[in-house]
């Protein structure tokens, strides 16, 4: 049941405009800029501060109709992808997860992860759905 209302609560995070927290306040986020894409017919670019506490994780979901693009500015995520091998990333590290990827992050480090994450989806679209593994 937890998990469930942890994926929910990251479908939210997706969904809103306001800076929220959740999973007891391990993760918060931002947003920083939300914007049209000129000249893509019905595409935005979403920009969000998230910080991640020690534990907290980001449970698996998928961006059914956009790209995730995330840069760590400090500390370091374990990043799950399907399909993929299970690697650490650390401050200084990127990555691009593609429309419809299953994928999660956990901060398994003993400080604060910090990223900067820029989507881009169809405008109006979910952000995130949960995944079941």
């Amino acid at each position: 049941m937890q998990s469930k209302l942890l994926a929910a609560a990251v479908v939210v995070l997706g969904l809103t405009a306001a800076p929220i927290a959740f999973a007891q306040n391990a993760i918060t986020a931002k947003d920083v800029l939300r914007d049209d894409l000129n000249g893509m017919a019905n595409q935005e670019t979403i920009m969000q501060a998230i910080e991640i506490a020690p534990g907290g994780m980001v449970p698996w979901h998928t961006h059914p109709d956009g790209h995730e693009i995330t840069y760590v500015i400090e500390g370091s995520l374990t990043l799950e992808v399907d399909g993929q091998q299970k690697r650490t990333l650390k401050a200084g590290d990127g990555f691009h997860i593609q429309p419809k990827t299953p994928h999660s992050a956990k901060n398994e480090g003993s400080e604060k992860a910090k990223i900067l994450v820029v989507r881009l989806n169809e405008k109006g679209k979910p952000i995130a759905q949960p995944f079941q593994r």
